[in-house]
């Protein structure tokens, strides 16, 4: 049968019409509607891949970018000054103030000056690359100076701690459901030990040789200092009635606030556990709800008193000089820095 032509279906609607008769176009050629089909697809085709291609570079973007920074997505980080003006530019400890402000006081110096605004400060980058922290919506990311922040993590759990691994690779911290280890560069975290029903985890502290993360776990019966074996997933209770912790660089030992001789009417002390006997040496009595921050050569521990007051000393208890501490919050969390030379 002959293929029929455009104009003869014109032609023939024109004669239905007027013969009142009702017109019903004729199907289109198989080949034609084959044709046609092709066209289509290919174009929804070419759309579908230039969509999927778009997306895979943003994505490949933003991952890209979670290794540099991207202020602009967390407006409630607010650093503070100009590019490069931010990180202590001296060796000092960082704290926050009663205004939701990260601030620094130099060692040695008179310097002292704020660093960020709407977050808090955890933990510092081994050789001085930075700090750890939380901004007020939620994630969990390193300020590396400047206007630089590298979000890496965002928690609805209720971050209470965090420590940087030696390597600056890894971070472990805390939250509600149990203790996690997250890796620098980005990535989802890893859960190494889940909380149990009515427990707590907080004060998360990196051995050197990153096989080990103490931390301490609270329940009702109290609160223990727990050594996790990174590689095994192990946990073993080192000491009781502890409040927190912080391992030193030299990994020779565990600096804790604990109840006093094991009695509350006793107050707290700070003690130094040994590594590798597990027994602690009381160098100072002091009331604090924050782990204490060696210094970068391991050599002294800055600990801040509920009273606002900021005392260093040698790791065996001798040399005590106090630190002023404008506006320091109660159970800030207490840093110690290198400076951009250490």
């Amino acid at each position: 049968m002959p293929e029929t032509t455009l104009e003869d279906r014109i032609r023939a609607a024109l004669h239905a019409e007027a013969d009142t008769a009702p017109f019903s176009p004729a199907a289109r050629p198989v080949a034609g509607r084959a044709h046609r089909r092709l066209v289509r697809n290919l174009v929804a085709t070419s759309l579908v891949a230039v969509i999927v291609l778009t997306g895979a570079l943003a994505g490949a973007a933003r991952v890209a970018s979670r290794t540099t920074t991207v202020p602009g997505e967390h407006a409630s980080f607010v650093p503070i000054g100009a590019p490069a003006c931010c990180l202590p530019p001296v060796e000092s400890l960082i704290y926050e103030d009663g205004a939701d402000t990260v601030r620094y006081v130099a060692i040695a110096t008179d310097d002292q000056g704020d660093v960020s605004r709407s977050s808090r400060a955890l933990a510092t980058v081994p050789g001085g690359g930075g700090i750890v922290e939380i901004t007020s919506d939620g994630w969990l990311g390193i300020y590396a100076g400047g206007h630089d922040f590298v979000p890496l993590h965002k928690s609805a759990f209720g971050i209470s701690g965090a420590a940087v691994s030696a390597s600056g690779n890894e971070i472990a911290f805390t939250d509600t459901h149990g203790l996690f280890r997250q890796p620098a560069s980005g990535g989802r975290p890893q859960m190494l030990l889940r909380v149990d029903p009515g427990s707590s985890f907080g004060s998360p502290t990196w051995s050197p040789d990153g096989r080990q993360i103490a931390f301490v776990s609270t329940n009702a019966g109290g609160s223990d200092l727990r050594v996790l074996d990174v590689s095994t997933g192990h946990a073993t209770t080192w000491l009781s009635d502890v409040s927190s912790a912080a391992w030193s660089s030299d990994g020779a030992s565990i600096a804790v606030f604990r109840t006093a001789s094991g009695d509350p009417s006793n107050g707290n002390e700070l003690a130094v556990v040994d590594a590798a006997t597990r027994a602690p040496l009381q160098i100072a009595v002091a009331d604090s709800r924050t782990a204490p921050a060696w210094s970068p050569d391991g050599a002294r521990l800055a600990f801040l008193a509920d009273d606002g007051t900021v005392t260093i000393v040698g790791r065996d208890g001798t040399n005590a000089t106090s630190v002023q501490v404008p506006d320091v919050r109660a159970g800030s969390p207490l840093l110690w820095v290198p400076g951009p030379t250490g």
